[in-house]
C-alpha cells in the first residue's frame, strides 16, 4: 500500500501548492453547512399545562385555580412571546391562583408548605428565565398584595413529574437558587403591573413551585397571577465550527488525492 506523503502521483509539494484552495473552498462549504445548523431564538414557551395542584381556593364565584396561572387571563396581551413585554390586571379575582388553607393537604399534613403546582412544559427544554406575576388583587388596594407567594421552593426534573406531598418526592430533581418571589406592585391607574423575571437557567420538562409562606397571613391561601418560561437561544458551540472545517479540508485533500490519481 503506498503511502499518502509518497505516492508519486500525489506529493507533499502538490499538497502543499495546492492547501490554499482546499482550505478555501472547505471554509466556503464550512459557513454553508454552519448557516443550516438549527438555531432557536430565546422565547417564551407555548403549551405549558398543569400536572398537579395541591388545592385551589374556588367557591362558586370567583374561582382561582391553577389554570389562570398559564392561560393568559388579567394579561396584555394575552399571549406575550417574549419577558418583559406584558402586564397583568389587578382588577378580576378570577385571573390568580390561590390555594385553599382549609384543604390543602401540605398544610393538612403538616409538610411546612402551603400549597403547590407542578407545570408540564410538553417536552424537555434548556430554560433561561422565567417571569412571575404575583397575587394583586384589587384595584389599587394593597391587601390583595399581601396574599402573594413569598417564599417559595422550585424543583426541576427531566422525566419525574413530582406529584405528590413535598415531603414524599423521591425521583430525580434539581432544586433552583430562586427561593423568594417579589411582592406585586399596585399597578398603575389602570391597574397593570409588570412580572418580575428570574435568570436561572435549567433543563427540565417539570417544574414544581412549593409555596412555603405569603407576605401576610390569611385565610385563604397564598397563590400568583401568571408564570411564563423562556427557552434558552441554541447556537452551535465554536468546537462544531472547528470540528466541520476540519472535516471538509480533509474531504478537499482526498478529492485532490483521487482527482490526481485519475490524471
Amino acid at each position: 500500500m503506498r503511502s499518502f506523503f509518497t505516492c508519486t502521483d500525489f506529493t507533499c509539494a502538490d499538497l502543499i501548492a495546492h492547501a490554499p484552495r482546499c482550505i478555501a473552498i472547505a471554509f466556503i462549504f464550512t459557513l454553508t453547512a454552519i448557516s443550516a445548523l438549527p438555531q432557536t431564538q430565546a422565547a417564551v414557551i407555548a403549551g405549558v399545562t398543569i400536572s398537579s395542584v395541591s388545592s385551589e381556593f374556588a367557591p362558586p364565584t370567583p374561582t382561582r385555580n391553577a389554570v389562570d396561572t398559564i392561560n393568559g387571563s388579567g394579561l396584555t396581551p394575552m399571549f406575550p412571546t417574549t419577558l418583559g413585554t406584558a402586564t397583568h390586571s389587578n382588577a378580576t379575582a378570577n385571573d390568580f391562583w390561590q390555594s385553599n388553607f382549609a384543604s390543602d393537604p401540605e398544610v393538612v399534613n403538616g409538610t411546612g408548605k402551603i400549597g403547590h403546582i407542578v407545570y408540564d412544559l410538553g417536552a424537555v427544554y434548556n430554560v433561561s428565565r422565567f417571569e412571575v406575576w404575583n397575587y394583586s388583587e384589587g384595584l389599587g388596594g394593597a391587601g390583595g398584595a399581601e396574599a402573594g407567594v413569598q417564599n417559595v421552593q422550585i424543583r426541576v426534573s427531566e422525566t419525574y413529574n413530582m406529584t405528590g406531598l413535598s415531603n414524599t418526592l423521591v425521583g430525580p430533581m434539581t432544586t433552583l437558587t430562586t427561593n423568594q418571589f417579589v411582592k406585586a406592585p399596585l399597578g398603575d391607574i389602570n391597574g397593570q403591573y409588570p412580572g418580575t423575571i428570574y435568570t436561572e437557567a435549567f433543563t427540565a420538562r417539570y417544574v414544581r413551585l412549593d409555596t412555603i409562606t405569603r407576605f401576610s397571613l390569611g385565610s385563604n391561601g397564598a397563590g400568583f397571577a401568571e408564570i411564563r418560561f423562556e427557552q434558552a437561544e441554541v447556537v452551535p458551540e465554536p468546537s462544531t465550527y472547528a470540528l466541520s472545517l476540519i472535516g471538509l479540508v480533509g474531504l478537499g485533500i482526498v478529492a485532490l488525492r483521487k482527482k490526481y490519481r485519475r490524471a
